[in-house]
């Protein structure tokens, strides 16, 4: 009787690859830079710049323990922001680098966040039309 993994190809959609996430601190300074495109919404601050190296979009995700002190709500709304962006990644239309800082005291339920990504991807979309 052998065990065998649970692990399926089609997890990998399931979340952000390790290609799509940014994670070089000389990238994030490009993205927090004063050359960046930045939008605002009511709970978000993001910071856009157009990618030409790869193929694929790139986000980073932030929240201020600044302004959400318990670690465990900070990685809930970090979870509920990758998965909003996870579901609306598709909607944009250029290869872009973009960093997203959550900038609310309170963590917001999963429906609102995902209603601002998509506001954020359709200003994106619409400056670079």
């Amino acid at each position: 009787m052998s065990i065998k993994s649970t692990k399926t190809s089609h997890n990998s959609s399931k979340k952000l690859s390790k290609q799509e996430i940014v994670r070089s601190k000389i990238l994030l300074q490009k993205i927090f830079s004063k050359t960046a495109t930045k939008l605002y919404t009511q709970h978000l601050k993001c910071f856009v710049i157009k990618e030409d190296k790869t193929e694929h979009s790139r986000f980073f995700v932030s929240v201020s323990k600044k302004n959400v002190k318990l670690a465990v709500t900070r990685n809930q709304i970090k979870r509920r922001l990758k998965e909003a962006i996870r579901l609306e990644k598709q909607t944009l239309s250029n290869v872009l680098n973009i960093a997203i800082v959550y900038a609310h005291k309170q963590p917001l339920p999963y429906q609102v966040l995902l209603n601002e990504i998509r506001t954020v991807f359709e200003k994106i979309n619409a400056q670079n039309a």
